[in-house]
């Protein structure tokens, strides 16, 4: 297989690159029409892309996005977020942020109420679209996906709007941060867990690296990077909203 499409909403495309060793984008929220994509939550859903080269990334990317409306400027790392990556991960986003002459940046830290707001607001809207259907097929669910639909279903419409509200403003702040400027950070924090390992912690640290994109409704590419034990992991390129194709470009610079 040359291209894998897929859906990013929380991360469902960096993530999974990013164990694999595999290039992974999440274009700029609404760029590429979702008609005909189950949707999950619609304020975060992106159809995305996985390839094993870049080269493929950045054609089929040329030929399904529209053209640029904003163009990137200089790079940047956040402190906060390279300390939730192990620290052989934080190392190597700061050898690639030397290719592209990167200031560190610690201004930048993420409320700690955002990942709440951001999984309450996904799951409000993943069981008002599922839940009548889910109601009397929950058996059906594997175990992690049962429990987060049952989660979803204690969600009440005020605390839904509730967290709606945080994450407007943490998109205006991330937004405003970031201007026209790229974002580098690890795009998970461990390499991939063996089977049978407990996730939890795994999956709250790698989210709370993802959802920086998810929330500000950016375009994000999963460089992919290997680790001294030989186990793929990734660095995330974030850039400004509608700056897709030129984020292809700075990210193939840094993969040399």
């Amino acid at each position: 297989m040359t291209i894998g499409l897929g859906t990013d909403t929380g991360g469902s495309v960096r993530v999974p690159a990013a164990f694999q060793g595999l290039w992974g984008f999440r274009p700029t929220h609404g760029v590429i029409p979702t008609a005909g994509v189950l949707p999950l939550a619609p304020n975060f859903d992106t159809v995305g892309l996985l390839t094993r080269r870049h080269e493929t990334l950045r054609r089929a990317a040329s030929i399904l996005l529209p053209q640029d409306t904003a163009s990137p400027g200089e790079a940047v790392i956040a402190e906060a977020l390279l300390a939730i990556a192990d620290d052989e991960i934080g190392r190597a986003v700061r050898a690639a942020s030397g290719i592209l002459d990167v200031a560190t940046e610690g201004a930048f830290t993420p409320e700690p109420g955002w990942l709440a707001a951001f999984q309450s607001v996904v799951g409000a809207a993943a069981w008002s679209a599922y839940g009548d259907w889910l109601g009397s097929r929950m058996e059906c669910l594997g175990p992690d996906a049962r429990a987060r639909f049952a989660q979803a279903s204690t969600i009440t419409p005020d605390a839904a709007e509730a967290a709606r509200r945080v994450i407007g403003d943490a998109r205006a702040r991330i937004r405003s941060w970031l201007g026209e400027r790229i974002l580098m950070l690890p795009t998970v924090p461990a390499a991939a867990p063996p089977i049978g390992a407990s996730t939890d912690q795994l999956r709250v640290r790698t989210m709370s690296l993802t959802i920086i994109a998810g929330i500000g409704g950016l375009p994000a590419v999963n460089v992919p990077v290997t680790l001294s034990s030989g186990l793929p992991v990734g660095i995330c390129l974030v850039g400004p909203a509608g700056s897709d194709l030129a984020l292809l470009d700075v990210a193939g610079e840094v993969s040399t």
